[in-house]
C-alpha cells in the first residue's frame, strides 16, 4: 500500500510538467499561426499590386479598328511598290503602322502619331482635289479621312485613362 501514495505522487508531479509542456506548445502553435498570417497578408499585397499592374485590356471596337486600319496602311504601302501610288502613301503609311503600333501598346504619342497621319491625309486629299482636278475622288477620301479620325478620336477617348 506504500507503493499506491508515491504512485500517485508522482502523477501529481507530472500533471504540472505537462500542463507546462502543453502550454509551450500552444504558444509555440500561436507564434506559428501569427508568422502564417503575416505571410499571408504579405501574398495578399503581392497580388494586388500584380493586379493593379496588370496591363489595360483594349476594347474590342479599338482592337477591330486597329487591324482594319493596318490593313488599310499596308495596302497603300503595297500600291507604293506597285507604282500605283505616290511616295507621300509611304510616308503616310509608314506613320500610320507606327501609330497604329504605338496605340496598341496605350502610348499617347501612337494616337498623336495617328492624328498627324490623318492631317496629312486631309492635306493629301485637299492637294488631289487642287491639282490633279479629280474632285470625287478627293470628296470621297476627304469624308472617309474625317470618319476615320472620329472614330479613333471616340475609341481612344472611351480609353484615355490607360493611356501613357
Amino acid at each position: 500500500m506504500q507503493r499506491e501514495p508515491s504512485h500517485s505522487m508522482n502523477h501529481v508531479h507530472l500533471i504540472p510538467e505537462r500542463e507546462t509542456d502543453e502550454r509551450q506548445e500552444v504558444e509555440q502553435l500561436r507564434a506559428e499561426l501569427t508568422e502564417y498570417q503575416q505571410q499571408i497578408e504579405r501574398l495578399q499585397m503581392q497580388l494586388r499590386e500584380s493586379f493593379a499592374k496588370a496591363p489595360p485590356e483594349r476594347g474590342r471596337l479599338l482592337t477591330v479598328w486597329l487591324l482594319l486600319l493596318s490593313a488599310f496602311y499596308l495596302v497603300n504601302i503595297w500600291l507604293v511598290f506597285m507604282g500605283h501610288a505616290s511616295t507621300s502613301q509611304l510616308l503616310i503609311g509608314t506613320m500610320g503602322l507606327i501609330g497604329i503600333v504605338g496605340t496598341w501598346q496605350f502610348k499617347k504619342w501612337g494616337y498623336g502619331l495617328l492624328l498627324i497621319t490623318y492631317a496629312l491625309g486631309l492635306l493629301q486629299s485637299c492637294a488631289l482635289a487642287t491639282v490633279a482636278h479629280n474632285t470625287p475622288f478627293a470628296l470621297i477620301f476627304l469624308i472617309a479621312t474625317l470618319i476615320g479620325a472620329a472614330v479613333i478620336s471616340l475609341l481612344v477617348s472611351l480609353q484615355w485613362d490607360d493611356f501613357s
